[in-house]
């Protein structure tokens, strides 16, 4: 979190607690949360690459931004 405070960065993560913190503390700066359950890392390095776009241009105008199997989510 200090990193990212601190170099204004993007932190990806599969852990609900950076979710609680973010709501708790506004930290980290940005972050992309992916709330796919288990997932074959293949398979989300191909959600990542099929929806890149629409993650970059969600995240640019929002703090945090959730990504699904199927549905990419802006929440701040």
């Amino acid at each position: 979190n200090a990193i990212s405070l601190k170099e204004s960065r993007i932190i990806i993560s599969k852990d609900s607690d950076f979710y609680n913190i973010y709501l708790t503390k506004c930290e980290p700066y940005k972050l992309i949360i992916i709330s796919t359950g288990n997932i074959r890392n293949k398979d989300l390095e191909v959600l990542f690459n099929s929806n890149i776009e629409k993650i970059l241009e969600a995240i640019s105008t929002n703090f945090v931004v959730e990504i699904t199997n199927t549905s990419l989510i802006t929440i701040l």
